[in-house]
């Protein structure tokens, strides 16, 4: 499909891209899971209507919602740097044009009335926090939208930009706390064992750290 007659779709657009984004995660030998993905690509290049960009942005983010609990967007964390697996390429790539997506919102934002800023900012961090369904301890084995985003960008530069163009920072910080992502974040975190302290060829330099961690 060409990329310009879907601009100019008119009141298909949207439904247009649902089929697109709907071909992700098919693997097959005519890689057509990839040329959806290069198709969004062109498309996004070419939108200068910030309300057009919002309509992907629902699109993608319906669509890993709904995967992620189905669990046809997760894969074993073992998998997630195995460039053998097509399926676990397959779906970080999803998770790349995510991120991509994420990183341009907020240049919309401006657009946007207040009430569906608010509801795009609490339906990404809940999307984050989300966990397949099946066993307890599926989210310790499965790569999920937070940990997808932590290994792409792990500096987590989406988050500062969303930080510096937000208009209202309490509204943010407010979504992120609703939306369960910072005390799943932290729960993550208490599973972790303790870091070990690396012992240093210096005596003296390793002294000097135990005495400061001592009177922390």
């Amino acid at each position: 499909v060409p990329t310009l007659e879907i601009v100019h779709c008119g009141e298909n657009f949207q439904a247009l891209c649902s089929a697109v984004v709907g071909l992700f995660v098919l693997v097959d030998e005519a890689n057509t899971d990839l040329k959806a993905k290069q198709l969004i690509y062109a498309l996004l290049n070419h939108l200068d209507d910030a309300l057009r960009f919002r309509d992907v942005y629902w699109v993608i983010l319906d669509f890993v919602g709904q995967h992620v609990v189905s669990r046809h967007l997760n894969f074993d964390k073992k998998n997630a740097f195995d460039v053998s697996d097509k399926q676990a390429i397959c779906l970080m790539d999803t998770y790349r044009l995510l991120l991509v997506m994420i990183t341009r919102i907020p240049h919309h934002w401006i657009h946007l009335s207040q009430e569906e800023l608010a509801r795009l900012l609490f339906s990404t961090f809940h999307l984050l926090a989300l966990t397949p369904t099946g066993s307890e301890n599926a989210e310790t084995k499965l790569i999920r939208p937070v940990n997808a985003l932590a290994l792409l960008d792990k500096s987590a530069s989406w988050f500062k930009t969303w930080l510096l163009k937000v208009p209202n920072r309490n509204q943010l910080l407010s979504s992120l706390q609703e939306s369960g992502l910072v005390s799943d974040v932290l729960q993550s975190l208490s599973r972790l064992s303790p870091a070990r302290r690396l012992k240093s060829t210096n005596q003296a330099a390793d002294i000097v750290e135990l005495h400061t961690a001592q009177h922390s």
